[in-house]
């Protein structure tokens, strides 16, 4: 059996428990880097050397995160081949795993938040952008709310459900992307206000919109604020930096953002900038004096 069957059956085995969204992936890495690459090889004659030197070309070309994912599909796989005793060992173990650096996010300040927040008054999109700003919900997060998530009694909206878009064009939605994704979070006084004041009784979506067209809508609305341009994700980050500042445990913004660990939250969601340092600094001074 060549490699590219046998990942194709080893997906297809695994699909009916994983997200279609990550099955396309798969197959996507299959069919566009592992097949071409290495894949009309034989099971049980690849090589750590076939397969470094596919990862390095991947990179090479200036992909280094789809090597990664390459990388650890073909773990995933290998380990399932040894168990099945189809190969003894496997060769992806001597292969070093390809380095990416991760994109930091940005975050705007307080003050920006607040010019922010005060241009979006009124904005027929208000709704989803104080949910990232304010809540940090994800896009994806945002656009698969329904009304019927949102209590206003109990003042919670219920998070369990996003909206993604496949590679075939459909439209679908899904859980959150871990357990730590479906979450309820209690609404600070200025969004309960405002969903107040547009709630509306049924199961339509909140922001009927979709992800795509809510990125647009998004830089569109910035192109004419006075504000340092930032992605709609990097919402949640300014979110998630503004907890910080006013003194948020990182344990709980965790939860709040849905993340299985905090070390992801910490290292990639909270920005420092020269306020935050001065008043650090300023902290730790209390001790000389």
């Amino acid at each position: 059996m060549t490699l590219e069957a046998f990942l194709k059956e080893w997906v297809l085995l695994r699909s009916a428990g994983i997200r279609p969204r990550t099955v396309e992936s798969y197959e996507s890495l299959i069919r566009l880097h592992i097949g071409p690459a290495i894949g009309d090889r034989k099971l049980t004659k690849l090589k750590s050397r076939h397969i470094a030197a596919m990862l390095k070309s991947i990179v090479d070309d200036g992909h280094a995160r789809t090597a990664q994912l390459c990388y650890a599909l073909l773990r995933a796989a290998f380990r399932s081949a040894v168990v099945d005793r189809r190969i003894e060992r496997s060769p992806i173990e001597a292969v070093k795993r390809p380095k990416h650096r991760t994109k930091r996010g940005k975050a705007w300040s307080m003050a920006q938040t607040r010019a922010y927040v005060a241009a979006i008054h009124g904005h027929k999109h208000q709704l989803a952008w104080l949910l990232a700003v304010g809540m940090g919900l994800r896009r994806g997060e945002i656009c698969g709310l329904r009304w019927s998530d949102v209590d206003l009694r109990a003042r919670v909206i219920h998070v369990h459900n996003q909206r993604v878009r496949l590679a075939d064009g459909r439209l679908i939605d899904q859980p959150p992307k871990s357990d730590a994704g479906t979450r309820d979070l209690p609404m600070p006084k200025p969004i309960y206000e405002a969903f107040r004041r547009a709630f509306q009784w049924g199961d339509g979506y909140v922001v009927p919109i979709t992800p795509s067209a809510l990125d647009a809508a998004h830089r569109t609305l910035l192109r004419r604020l006075d504000l340092p341009y930032i992605r709609l994700h990097d919402l949640r980050h300014t979110m998630a930096t503004n907890a910080v500042r006013n003194g948020a445990a990182i344990r709980v913004l965790a939860d709040v953002l849905g993340h299985s660990d905090p070390a992801v939250t910490a290292r990639f969601y909270t920005h420092t900038d020269a306020e935050m340092m001065i008043d650090t600094v300023d902290a730790a001074a209390l001790a000389m004096v």
